[in-house]
């Protein structure tokens, strides 16, 4: 499953085992990207928290932004683990392969608004050279019709995910066996 020792389920005793019950998914378990931090379960209820809070908490950018934010950040770090989880994700939203696939392979001709254009190439440089991040950037988002707050959450997630990506990437985590023929 990595390339550092893990709990898994069954053999999770005390906080983690409470963890995983509340993070689990009663069908298909615990993700691989929770197990990673199994030996820290402090650590993983706050990256649980801090995700939840990313990708489901009040925002000004809806669900379906989150995820094609996720998909562009992992897809740019390499890390297909995340490009796999939140295609699913963006496909539930969705039920369209089509965007999803556009979303992985080149966002500028998926099928979404220009606002959405313009999020994904700032999330693009931010991923790729941060260091040449320019107030003009943030100004763009504004012009597209994001305002600071929908800015400052755009940043996040996408910071969020180079996070995770390098966690997965970083420690060998391996996609879940039920996402293998998905």
């Amino acid at each position: 499953m990595a390339w550092i020792k893990t709990i898994d389920e069954d053999n999770a005793t005390g906080f983690l085992k409470t963890h995983y019950k509340k993070y689990g998914d009663p069908f298909e378990g615990v993700d691989n990207i929770l197990k990673i931090q199994s030996l820290n379960p402090d650590s993983l209820r706050r990256h649980y928290d801090l995700y939840q809070h990313l990708t489901t908490g009040k925002s000004g950018l809806s669900r379906m932004q989150r995820e094609m934010i996720a998909i562009v950040v992992s897809k740019i770090n390499g890390c297909d683990y995340g490009v796999r989880h939140h295609g699913k994700s963006l496909f539930q939203l969705t039920k369209n392969p089509f965007l999803i696939k556009a979303i992985e392979e080149d966002f500028r001709e998926a099928d979404v608004p220009q606002k959405d254009i313009a999020m994904l190439d700032y999330v693009k440089k931010l991923t790729a050279e941060p260091s040449k991040i320019e107030k003009a950037d943030i100004d763009a988002l504004r012009s597209a019709g994001f305002r600071d707050a929908d800015i400052l959450d755009i940043a996040q997630v996408a910071a969020y995910h180079s996070y995770a990506n390098r966690l997965a990437s970083g420690l060998g985590v391996e996609l879940e066996s039920h996402m293998e023929n998905e």
